[in-house]
Order: C-alpha cells, then structure tokens, then sequence
C-alpha cells in the first residue's frame, strides 16, 4: 500500500472511529435525558419536608 493509501485508510479509520464516538456519545447524552426527565418526576411527585403542614 502506498503512504498516500495507507494515510486515506487511516483516515478512513478514524473517521469511522470518530462516527462511532459520536454516537456513542449521543446515546449516553440520550439515557442522561431519560434520567433528568426522571429525576424531576420524583422531585415534584415528593413533597418538600420544608413545605410539609405540621
């Protein structure tokens, strides 16, 4: 393989690579969404002790 090959199949490589990341990525950001949306379920479906009638 010539060097100007082997540096478009590198490329090609890491452009895959970084493909990959960044649905990787994406994916993580997506379960983090899921968990904030359920993080803010429980925080308004508990009451506050401070706000609790005594």
């Amino acid at each position: 393989m010539s060097d100007k090959a082997a540096t478009l199949w590198e490329r090609a490589l890491s452009d895959e690579d970084a493909v990959a990341a960044q649905a990787r990525l994406e994916e993580r950001n997506s379960d983090l969404d899921w968990d904030r949306a359920a993080l803010r379920e429980d925080d308004t479906s508990t009451e506050s002790p401070l706000l609790a009638d005594d």
